[in-house]
């Protein structure tokens, strides 16, 4: 049995993990099945992503896991205060990998997921990781990728938690 954890420890530990997270999306065309763009994205974790994974690694939060990728055309820059995508014009159910542990003091993992060709058709500005309906991470596209139809977009979100 885990012992329980105090609030107050819960915001230690929240304080003493540091998260960060790269998006990688490709652009691939859904007849050659070619690769035509690239892009990779730093994030930002916002508050609930930092508390989740603090409960997580407490043991606190039970089997809630992320559950979606979202995609929108907002461009307003992401800070703590960010709950949502500005204009969400898509939103896919993901793969997550298992956690790897990489030495002692730091762990990754990854989510992934893919929009159809018929999906998400837009000049895509913002990318979103939610746990149900709450955001976990956010980042803007830079520079924007055009999503037309024909076209399959793969995201992969790579997470790494060490303590600070």
């Amino acid at each position: 049995m885990v012992p329980a954890v105090t609030v107050q420890e819960d915001m230690v530990l929240e304080q003493s993990l540091k998260i960060g997270g790269v998006l990688k999306l490709w652009l691939i065309d859904s007849c050659s099945l070619e690769v035509e763009e690239k892009r990779e994205c730093h994030n930002l974790i916002v508050p609930a992503g930092r508390a989740w994974v603090a409960g997580k690694c407490a043991n606190i939060y039970g089997p809630v896991g992320l559950s979606a990728i979202a995609v929108g055309t907002g461009n307003s820059i992401t800070n703590d205060d960010t709950t949502a995508l500005d204009v969400e014009v898509g939103r896919a159910k993901l793969s997550m990998g298992p956690w790897q542990g990489i030495g002692d003091s730091e762990h990754q993992f990854y989510i992934r997921t893919a929009f159809a060709s018929s999906e998400a058709v837009a000049t895509l500005s913002e990318a979103g990781a939610f746990f149900g309906s709450t955001l976990f991470s956010r980042t803007l596209i830079t520079p924007t990728i055009d999503k037309p139809s024909g076209k399959i977009l793969v995201m992969q979100w790579e997470y790494s938690i060490s303590a600070s």
